[in-house]
């Protein structure tokens, strides 16, 4: 967000090189020492005066000053080339900063319809996108009793990595794929030691008469 106006604490009082109407769209002041390098900034015109007026200085060449006249309430009027100019602030300035302090809506640049967002208020967000957040014990719905659980309503959660800890989430297509190595390999192995009487097993003798025969010897002994 820009800053709305500049300022400057070294601007001395300068005067009007030359005459101005209401309608004119730019002034001379006899020196800029000391005025805001930056646009815009305000100047008064004849200050404390039944003549005087707020413009808002929006660019230069050289000496020539581009303004808008009759700012901040006050009404354009002609000055007569001497007249007293100098840079300083109006009641807008504080206003501005009254208003920003008492609103929660359109501050911090924000857009129009915005609100700033609360470490311990009870807001809803939307269209945010949160990146590296801890989310510990949230309350669902402001159901206390549904402290701890995150219940997606329905929702995906999507870009979910492969579990490595015992408490980290899988996705369906790791279960899956999980489920299938188990079943193409171990479990169909474990199926022939159940049922094979005898024989071997992957070139190991695994089979039930074996391990009987195994147990009997074991007792005679």
């Amino acid at each position: 967000m820009s800053q709305a106006r500049f300022y400057s604490s070294i601007a001395a009082t300068t005067t009007l090189s030359s005459s101005i109407d209401e309608n004119a769209e730019s002034l001379t002041p006899a020196t800029t020492a000391g005025f805001p390098n930056s646009y815009p900034y305000l100047l008064i015109l004849e200050k404390d005066t039944a003549n005087e007026e707020l413009v808002d200085v929006t660019g230069s060449t050289g000496l020539q000053l581009n303004v808008i006249r009759g700012v901040d309430g006050t009404a354009p009027r002609a000055h007569s080339a001497g007249s007293p100019v100098e840079h300083g602030v109006s009641a807008r300035d504080f206003r501005e900063s009254r208003q920003h302090e008492g609103s929660a809506d359109t501050v911090h640049g924000l857009e129009l319809g915005s609100e700033v967002v609360g470490t311990t208020d009870e807001q809803t967000l939307t269209n945010k996108t949160i990146v590296g957040a801890n989310i510990q014990n949230p309350i669902i719905d402001g159901d206390s009793s549904l402290e701890g659980n995150l219940d997606m309503k329905g929702y995906q959660i999507n870009n979910l990595a492969d579990p490595t800890e015992a408490q980290d989430a899988a996705t369906k297509s790791w279960v899956e794929s999980t489920a299938q190595d188990i079943t193409a390999g171990d479990a169909a192995l474990a199926r022939d030691w159940a049922v094979k009487m005898d024989g071997l097993v992957n070139d190991e003798d695994y089979s039930s008469k074996y391990y009987a025969g195994e147990s009997s010897a074991s007792a005679t002994a």
